[in-house]
């Protein structure tokens, strides 16, 4: 019987390839060989020009690993933002904390509508540490309370919703329903802490106990304390800083009901910051004043 499976070709009976061709007669060019030398020479050159760059002392992958995360930008720290209460409209007041330590409280906004400029400066510093673009030294806790009359300010008026000057509303040996300011008769409520804003503000500061309080108003070029624990020194920083006067009782006219003079009654070092008019970089001004606070905070 015949066999037809197929048999294995001979060598003598193969095809044979034409000299120079590649799998099913590609032609194979003549610089093929010397491709493969030449890439053999490159990566030769690589590995000795790499053996001597790596000379001890210098980094290697490890040490380039860890000078590319030095020079990374910082982590913006954390930052919590807690509702303290309400105004008489409903508006939040908003308290914005970072890092630990003795705590420094900045209000901005407790007279609003022509000293509104409060609340942009108390919150262009929040933004510069909660963004760290500045770095907060350790040991110390900023607070900040850009708007603490947010009706006023929402309104442009200096008062609240009622009609009250927060800054006359705070239980004081002095308070008085009939305040002044720059000469003018002014609402200092129906009571002590009778607005919701002054109320939660006074609750807030008087649980947290804050190493100092700086409330920033407009415009007088002063800084005014109360005279409990480092209030005088620390305003005295701020007052250098920014090149204004450090006075140790405002006598433009009478204060009633003040919440630097409520503060002193509860032991809590408190300062008056009055901007100065017609400065033109207020933040700026602001901004090395605080620093100059920290550093002495900072360094007990």
């Amino acid at each position: 019987m015949h066999d037809f499976r197929p048999r294995p070709p001979t060598l003598a009976g193969r095809a044979r390839r034409p000299y120079g061709t590649i799998g099913r007669g590609a032609p194979r060019s003549r610089w093929y060989g010397w491709y493969w030398f030449a890439a053999a020479g490159v990566v030769a050159v690589l590995f000795v020009a790499a053996l001597a760059a790596f000379r001890p002392g210098q980094p290697g992958v490890a040490g380039v690993t860890a000078i590319i995360h030095d020079s990374a930008p910082a982590a913006a720290p954390i930052a919590t933002t807690a509702v303290i209460g309400h105004s008489l409209e409903g508006r939040p007041i908003e308290a914005t904390s970072i890092g630990a330590g003795a705590t420094l409280v900045l209000i901005g906004g407790l007279h609003a509508g022509p000293e509104a400029v409060s609340v942009d400066v108390v919150d262009d510093l929040r933004e510069d540490y909660v963004s760290g673009d500045r770095e907060l030294l350790g040991g110390v806790e900023l607070v900040f309370i850009p708007a603490a009359n947010p009706d006023g300010l929402a309104a442009g008026t200096r008062v609240n919703a009622a009609g009250v000057d927060l800054n006359r509303n705070w239980p004081t040996g002095d308070w008085s329903a009939e305040a002044i300011h720059t000469g003018e008769v002014v609402s200092g409520g129906t009571a002590p802490l009778s607005e919701p804003e002054t109320r939660a503000l006074h609750d807030y500061l008087v649980d947290l106990r804050p190493a100092l309080v700086l409330s920033v108003h407009g415009f007088g070029g002063v800084v005014d304390d109360n005279e409990v624990g480092r209030a005088s020194e620390l305003a005295a920083r701020w007052a250098e800083a920014a090149g204004f006067e450090h006075i140790e009782e405002w006598t433009e006219y009478e204060i009633s009901g003040q919440l630097i003079d409520a503060l002193a009654g509860e032991g809590i070092p408190a300062a008056d910051i009055e901007l100065a008019e017609g400065d033109t970089r207020p933040t700026a001004t602001a901004r090395e004043a605080l620093e100059a606070v920290l550093e002495a905070l900072a360094a007990r």
